[in-house]
C-alpha cells in the first residue's frame, strides 16, 4: 500500500493515475479524470461535510452513485482494501462516469478544441465583435 508522504506540485497527475490502483479525493476534477480511465474512486464523505450547507461546494455531489463513498475513516480503510483486491468498475458505472466527465470537463471524442473554438466564435459573433 502506498501512502503520500509529501505534497508536491511538480508531478504530472496524469502519470500518477497510470501508476495508481485507487484514487481518493473530494471535489476535484482530478477524480473525474481518474474515473474515466477506469480507476476505483473513493470519496471520503465524512460526517463533518454531510451538511446541506456544503452541498454546493461538493461538485458532482448528485453523482456519488458512480463512486465508492466512505462515510467514516473505518469505511474508508475497508473500501481501500476492498478495491485493492477488486478494481473492476461496472460498465453502467463507466458510462455514467464518461457522461459526467463530458458534462463537467470535455468531450471524450477528441474534438474538444474544435467545440470550444466554435463556441467562442459564436459568443463573439453574438456580442457584435465578429472575428474569423
Amino acid at each position: 500500500m502506498c501512502y503520500v508522504k509529501e505534497i508536491r506540485e511538480d508531478i504530472d497527475i496524469h502519470s500518477l493515475f497510470l501508476e495508481s490502483d485507487i484514487v481518493c479525493g473530494l471535489s476535484t476534477s482530478a477524480l473525474l479524470e481518474a474515473a474515466v480511465i477506469g480507476l476505483p474512486i473513493i470519496i471520503p464523505y465524512f460526517k463533518d461535510i454531510q451538511n446541506q450547507k456544503y452541498d454546493e461546494r461538493l461538485i458532482f455531489r448528485d453523482a456519488y452513485d458512480l463512486f465508492d463513498i466512505a462515510m467514516d475513516v473505518n469505511e474508508l480503510e475497508s473500501l481501500i482494501l476492498k478495491r485493492l483486491h477488486n478494481q473492476t468498475i461496472d460498465k453502467k458505472i463507466m458510462e455514467g462516469r464518461k457522461a459526467l466527465f463530458e458534462s463537467f470537463i470535455s468531450s471524450l471524442d477528441g474534438d474538444a478544441t474544435e467545440k470550444y473554438v466554435a463556441l467562442i466564435k459564436q459568443v463573439v459573433a453574438q456580442s457584435g465583435g465578429k472575428r474569423d
